[in-house]
């Protein structure tokens, strides 16, 4: 190790780093910002050293902005040298240590938008002969990493051409696609097998180019802004002059540079014979000639164009070009798991160099930019003004969704491949998709409006629900978003308030409430109640506005409220509830508060008390979804209230031959919960809010036992009807989901009915609408192809040996590669700009000396839709004396009865005879979410009685045909033209991007100042 590298070590390992919650689990220092070097840019160049040198002063402007914003995340500011400077600084690489460090800034989606203005992109892949072999390879690598470049603002397409040019994928012929990570993976998947041959075209493939970007300026009506053809060859034969002047150069220019497109040529390969005329269409077309002549040169020189078309946006004239970027998951974490990594959004604005003095006048030297966590943005929403299952979302102005309760960015723990690109119809789930869709559209617009809408919400796949909701919704003054706030009818029509005078009372001094995490005060840090009460008198004392009044108002309503129950709970009744064998009473409130008396030394089930937000707990949800079918009725006519009961879902069973897993009865609780009503006054009864929810706990088996008791089993001990080991019933108590409360089965406890020995009874129930069907499709899934080669256990061992010996020959070959490159003339750089028809060489100042080794293909995770039935009671269709009902063989067989796989028996058969019936009895608890099941007792079903496949409540992957997924693929993100920004391609007085002279850094403060000022307001 030399003595700087020594140096460097020695003050890495010495930086002092604290953890900070604005930084999640990252530890940071907030007295200096620290710098990374991409790994393939050579860090002693004078670009390097110069640029690190004079960004040193950004550090005040940095800590300035964190002074006037505790809350301020990462800000930072990227080099279009390669270097990156972070603050607050951090020890860097934090992520794994054993991997090659391949990050570098240019190629991020915050400096990419930053840089350049949205851009349309066509990529015209020479296929010839000429092609054959390593130049295909260095140029499908040049195309992919040109695709990396492209953000989900842009367009773009690919077209090979040889003697005729071809769309690489006929889905996108003749149109331009978003550039979102569905398209850019399908593409990129089209070019990795493709086949050269005949000779190369390039009059009709540039032909091909100009007329498809004149056809989507008819078909979209707008400019396209900025617009490049990228020509990746192995050498052109001419320049094609006679084409740029009919197609590019527009009418009456003083100049040729006054072009509609820029053409970007990619010459292919080491050993070219001339580049003169793809360096003079580049010089001509004002574009920028590159030279892959290996792997080595992708990562580095592709990105080369972004300088080129942000040029523009140093117009003297133009407005500052800020740009927010959508969702993505910031992979600044010790550990890239979903727990550590957080959802932001980006704002980023170029730096230029404004001496008009200089040579290297308005030349990008980088881009500026500060994170903004969603979390953050979401904690700004009053929740308790939404109220219980209401929400609020934000989409961008292509409808990706930047927040939404259903957006899963994340499948076990990693961010899925297409996270950032979930369009709104994905998240909205209604069986009317053209509401969603006008919905979309007039936020995309910026519109203010209302909609309402009936959608079918569920929970986790396996609950189900069917609600009307009333969307209101409303640009976000100065920002690419819009916002929307959601309100389901009747019981979110109303909100609570109260003139209670908390100065009257010190009731928030109870240290037995626990509150929800909502933000009461300014700089809140703790749920405590008496931590809260010191909170809001020092604002009385000081300046009342840093407490929400309304809420901490109602807080300490529903405080004194419950200090008059909790009294209740501690009197005479105590022992009478434990009796009962209740283990734990509780109440949640709208406001947040929540209250519990628990009756014994040790909890059956301590969930319930790790709950941190009343109205979006799984007790208060479900209370208030059953509760609203009968809720009105309450608020009129004063009928009874409606009790919930719920258990722990069972998500382990899987049938065939893997394996059964069974719910832990001993350390299972079954919870009761009812809603609190305030109805409406005066002839508006039909209307009232949920001001909370309260319940109790006990565990399985006592309530098990008051199900005993009412088959008049004593003392709640075993009798042949219920728990009997020879009885020829089963008996069951079903949820208004289908799912088991309770069975004389034990093992079927917390698993759909559809999913147990007994799915033919649940098929007839459907049938007799006692269960309503809803097929819930999952659009933001992932499928994992399986292996090819089947099971084989012996494959599995030589297939990491086949990896490795492919890694051991990619190595050899970079080896070879780098030895027979190093010379003299590896130090000269084969890529260039070029102005007119003149020929300038470039000289390099380094060479790279690190390549990231191609991507060895392991199973795929490829987006994919999949869809589950999932079902919901009706109450009404089970008369008041019950159903009693039957099903019939039509076939007689002989099957192996279904058994405990825990239990060691030799396997018995059963023989149905043709028109046997199986009799089954239901009918409603009063006053529940419960069905009483009783089934005449059969474990096994014939292969040709087996019921209908919707009763597995199992997500099945959905076979799209070719058609159907094409036009998915084109409809998502196809907004053009609704930019939110000014659009500048060009101007005459563009300067050279190869011009390298040492700046100073007042531009760049004078250029962030208006960045940081206010990154973020919401109205609402």
């Amino acid at each position: 190790m030399g003595g700087d590298a020594q140096i460097f070590m020695e003050n890495f390992q010495y930086l002092r780093v604290e953890r900070r919650p604005e930084y999640g689990t990252t530890s940071v220092n907030l007295n200096l910002s620290t710098v990374h070097v991409a790994t393939y840019v050579y860090h002693k160049t004078l670009e390097v050293l110069n640029g690190v040198q004079w960004t040193r002063a950004l550090d005040k402007v940095f800590k300035e902005n964190k002074d006037n914003d505790s809350n301020l995340s990462w800000q930072y500011f990227g080099s279009a040298v390669g270097f990156m400077r972070v603050y607050p600084g951090i020890k860097w690489p934090i992520n794994d240590e054993d991997r090659i460090d391949l990050y570098d800034c240019r190629l991020q989606g915050w400096y990419i938008q930053g840089a350049a203005a949205p851009k349309n992109v066509i990529i015209l892949l020479d296929s010839s002969g000429s092609m054959t072999g390593s130049r295909m390879i260095i140029a499908q690598s040049t195309v992919n990493k040109i695709l990396d470049t492209l953000t989900v603002n842009d367009y773009f397409n690919i077209i090979q051409f040889d003697e005729k040019p071809r769309y690489v994928d006929s889905c996108f012929n003749r149109t331009l696609v978003a550039a979102n990570l569905d398209n850019r993976l399908r593409l990129k998947r089209a070019i990795k097998f493709m086949k050269t041959s005949n000779i190369a075209n390039f009059e009709k493939a540039l032909q091909e180019a100009f007329t498809l970007f004149s056809e989507q300026n008819k078909v979209n009506n707008e400019t396209c802004c900025n617009k490049a053809i990228m020509l990746v060859t192995d050498g052109a034969p001419e320049n094609y002059e006679w084409i740029f002047n009919k197609y590019n150069w527009k009418p009456n220019s003083t100049s040729k540079r006054n072009v509609n497109v820029r053409i970007f040529p990619y010459l292919i390969g080491r050993e070219v014979a001339d580049n003169r005329q793809l360096r003079w269409m580049a010089g001509a077309n004002k574009g920028f000639y590159t030279h892959i002549s290996t792997l080595a040169d992708v990562e580095e020189r592709v990105q080369n164009y972004v300088k080129v078309l942000s040029q523009p946006l140093a117009k003297p004239t133009s407005h500052p070009h800020i740009m927010w970027t959508p969702v993505y998951a910031d992979f600044i974490a010790p550990e890239l798991t979903e727990d550590n990594m957080r959802l932001v959004t980006s704002v980023s604005m170029p730096v230029f160099n404004k001496k008009d003095n200089s040579e290297d006048a308005y030349k990008l030297l980088g881009v500026v930019g500060t994170d903004v966590p969603i979390d953050q943005i979401i904690s700004l929403i009053p929740k308790y003004q939404l109220g219980v299952h209401g929400y609020a979302f934000a989409i961008t102005k292509k409808g990706y969704v930047l927040f939404h309760p259903e957006f899963r960015p994340f499948d076990n723990g990693r961010p899925k491949t297409n996270y950032n690109s979930v369009d709104l119809t994905e998240v909205e789930l209604t069986s009317n998709v053209s509401v969603v869709k006008n919905l979309e559209t007039a936020m995309k617009d910026g519109h203010q409006g209302s909609i309402s809408m009936n959608v079918a919400v569920h929970k986790d796949f396996i609950r189900v629900s069917k609600r009307r909701y009333h969307y209101y919704y409303n640009n976000i003054a100065g920002f690419p978003f819009s916002l929307a706030l959601v309100f389901p009818e009747k019981y979110g029509n109303l909100q609570l308030k109260t003139n209670f005078d908390i100065g009257k009372k010190d009731v928030l001094r109870n240290k037995s409430f626990r509150l929800s995490r909502w933000k009461y005060c300014e700089n809140q840090e703790e749920t405590s109640m008496s931590r809260l009460y010191e909170s809001i008198m020092r604002a009385k004392r000081a300046t009342p506005e840093k407490c929400d009044r309304d809420l901490v108002n109602l807080l300490a309503f529903d405080a004194d409220m419950l200090v008059k129950l909790f009294k209740v709970w501690k009197g005479k009744k105590r022992e009478k509830i434990k009796k009962k064998g209740v283990e734990i009473i509780f109440v949640g409130t709208s406001s947040g508060l929540f209250l519990y008396e628990q009756f014994v030394d040790e909890l059956t089930d301590f969930t319930i008390l790790h709950m941190q937000d009343t109205i979006s707990s799984s007790y208060y949800e479900q209370a208030v979804e059953v509760g609203r079918a009968r809720d009105e009725m309450r608020c009129r006519h004063g009928i009874n209230e409606t009790y919930t009961f719920s258990v722990p879902i069972n998500t382990f069973l899987q049938r065939g031959n893997e394996r059964i897993e069974y719910l832990d009865l001993n350390t299972t609780a079954i919870t009761v919960s009812v809603p609190v009503l305030k109805c409406a006054s005066g002839g508006d009864r039909q209307n009232y809010t949920v001001a909370g929810v309260s319940g109790y706990q006990m565990s399985f088996y006592k309530f098990d036992e008051l199900v005993s008791e009412t088959f008049g089993c004593p003392n709640g001990k075993y009798c042949s009807i219920y728990n009997g080991d020879n009885s020829n019933y089963t008996v069951f108590v079903i949820d208004h989901n289908g799912i088991i409360i309770t069975s004389s089965t034990k093992t079927t406890v917390g698993l759909f009915l559809g999913n147990t020995f007994e799915p033919i009874v649940m098929e007839d129930l459907w049938n007799r609408r006692v269960y309503n069907n809803f097929t819930i499709t999952d659009y933001q899934a992932e499928c994992h192809p399986k292996n090819s080669n089947g099971p084989n256990s012996a494959e599995a061992l030589i297939n990491p040996m086949k990896k490795f010996l492919f890694t051991i020959i990619w190595i050899f070959h970079e080896l070879i590669m780098f030895i027979t490159e190093w010379s003299f003339a590896n130090w000269i750089s084969k890529s260039s700009r070029v102005s007119g028809e003149e020929d300038y060489p470039n000289p390099a100042d380094y060479p790279d000396y690190s390549v990231e080794p191609p991507m060895i293909d392991d199973i795929e995770r490829k987006p994919c839709e999949k869809s589950v039935s999932l079902f919901l009671a009706d109450f009404n269709a089970v008369p008041s004396d019950g159903i009693a009902g039957s099903y019939s063989y039509s076939n007689s067989c002989k099957i192996q009865r279904e058994m405990d796989p825990t239990a060691q028996q030799t396997p018995e058969y059963c023989y149905i005879n043709k028109d046997f019936r199986i009799t089954y009895a239901t009918q409603q608890i009063p006053n529940t979410n419960l069905l009483l099941l009783v089934v005449k007792q059969m474990n096994c079903i014939c292969e040709v009685n087996k019921p209908n496949e919707l009763l597995k409540l199992q997500l099945s992957k959905l076979t799209l045909n070719e058609t159907d997924e094409c036009k998915k693929l084109k409809q998502t993100g196809a907004t053009k033209g609704d930019y939110s920004y000014q659009c500048f391609s060009s101007y005459e007085e563009e300067g050279s991007v190869n011009a390298q002279t040492t700046v100073g850094h007042s531009a760049v403060l004078l250029s962030m100042l208006p960045l940081f000022s206010s990154y973020w307001s919401l109205y609402l």
